[in-house]
């Protein structure tokens, strides 16, 4: 049996003191359509990803955004090499993958890489990171210093985690709380074979390991 449920479908969404009682518009990454459905708002973007730092990039040009993450974000200052960092990431989240830890988000291995958009955005103050708010209330967020900054919108940048839910029958999950694969099959149960999970959770990774699951 092939899986390739993916992530898609799981969005990682935080629940923050208050989060009901907001009288706007909260949203995933995966609800995003465009920048320009902002313009004029004020855009609280929460996460420390890749995600966070484009949707800052484009949304900060149409609108004012406040940028959150738990921990301060890391920035690669040297450059990101597909034939060396590339491969080693690769090497590392396939490690991860076959001693059945708990998946991570790509970026955890990788750190935020600068890319010509992002520098400019810095420029302009819009990666200007805050703490974390420590509460939602109706009309914005309660500060770490306990004031708050009024946004009309709540974008939730926080990643995804593995659809597998309609696996649970099947107790694939060790006790380290993941799935231990080799390749695409899994350890626990060879017949099953998961599509974008670990090392192939990316677009490219999932296409290369669909190839090679359907040549089994």
């Amino acid at each position: 049996m092939i899986n390739a449920t993916g992530t898609w479908n799981n969005p990682v969404l935080p629940q923050y003191p208050g989060t009901e009682s907001f009288a706007y518009r909260q949203m995933h990454t995966r609800d995003y359509v465009s920048a320009e459905e902002h313009a004029g708002h004020r855009v609280a973007v929460v996460g420390g990803g890749i995600s966070a730092v484009q949707l800052l990039t484009e949304i900060s040009r149409h609108a004012t955004t406040f940028w959150y993450t738990r921990r301060e974000p890391v920035f690669r200052e040297e450059g990101f090499r597909p034939e060396v960092e590339g491969r080693e990431t690769i090497e590392r989240v396939t490690a991860a993958a076959e001693a059945g830890l708990p998946t991570q988000s790509i970026v955890s291995y990788t750190g935020l890489v600068w890319s010509d958009e992002a520098r400019e955005a810095a420029a302009r103050g819009a990666l200007d990171r805050r703490p974390m708010f420590t509460g939602i209330e109706p009309h914005g967020v309660r500060e770490a210093d306990g004031t708050l900054t009024t946004v009309d919108t709540i974008l939730w940048a926080t990643g995804f985690r593995p659809s597998l839910e309609h696996l649970a029958p099947l107790n694939l999950t060790n006790e380290q709380g993941g799935i231990a694969v080799r390749g695409t099959e899994v350890r626990a149960d060879p017949r099953i074979h998961l599509i974008g999970f670990g090392p192939s959770q990316s677009t490219v990774g999932a296409n290369r390991a669909g190839r090679a699951a359907v040549g089994l």
